[in-house]
């Protein structure tokens, strides 16, 4: 093995006799007999941050605080971390008593099902005072009450093409139902439809294979 030619250098040289790190200062243009400092700037082995008896990882600083600090949150901010033990909480919503671990104080429901029924209503997000278009309404109550009877009227078979796709049959209004509202709920005014042909006539193109237009979903259907 060819030793490092610098004095007191006791490395395996790597190129031009040289080990890597006098390698380097001859590239630089530094002293290659210069000696080598080691200077650590540790100043503890120990997290500097008070309270904090965490092994040193960067910057007098712990793993935790210094990735705290690389997101610009408070050092001193109070981290409840694991703790072993529970605690026992009432339920916002049906009041019942539960427990949960001590890591997680801010927990208000014993179940999702608390939870999801906590935020029905004027304690939903979303809640702008109960009202609901009255388009919506009409549609809703034309689907639960003349539906049916159109499609039994016409022996569930689209009038323009003669298909019988029950599973995929619409009411078309002949005079449109943003036109002309006072013919909304007249039976003389519709008329069954597959659901390709009602996307045409609406349109005047073809509908897409995966297009999601004028699907029902039974909450809809059953209203």
């Amino acid at each position: 093995m060819k030793q490092c030619k610098a004095t007191n250098c006791f490395k395996k040289a790597h190129a031009r006799g040289l080990c890597s790190t006098h390698l380097s200062r001859l590239i630089r243009g530094a002293n290659i007999d210069a000696p080598i400092r080691l200077v650590s700037k540790r100043k503890s082995e120990y997290c500097s941050v008070e309270n904090c008896n965490r092994p040193y990882y960067c910057k007098d600083m712990c793993h935790f605080h210094y990735k705290r600090m690389i997101d610009s949150v408070d050092l001193n901010r109070q981290y409840h971390g694991y703790q072993r033990g529970k605690l026992e909480k009432n339920c916002l919503q049906c009041s019942k008593k539960f427990s949960v671990k001590k890591s997680l104080p801010n927990s208000k429901f014993c179940s999702k099902h608390c939870w999801g029924k906590h935020r029905i209503g004027e304690k939903n997000s979303n809640w702008r005072g109960g009202i609901t278009d009255s388009t919506t309404e009409e549609r809703n109550r034309f689907n639960r009450e003349l539906r049916e009877i159109i499609l039994t009227r016409d022996n569930y078979i689209c009038q323009i093409c003669q298909s019988e796709n029950s599973g995929n049959l619409q009411i078309d209004h002949i005079k449109s139902w943003a036109k002309y509202p006072e013919l909304r709920f007249d039976i003389n005014n519709c008329r069954t439809v597959c659901r390709p042909c009602h996307f045409y006539v609406t349109y005047k193109h073809k509908i897409s294979p995966n297009s999601k237009w004028g699907l029902l979903c039974k909450s809809v259907l059953n209203k």
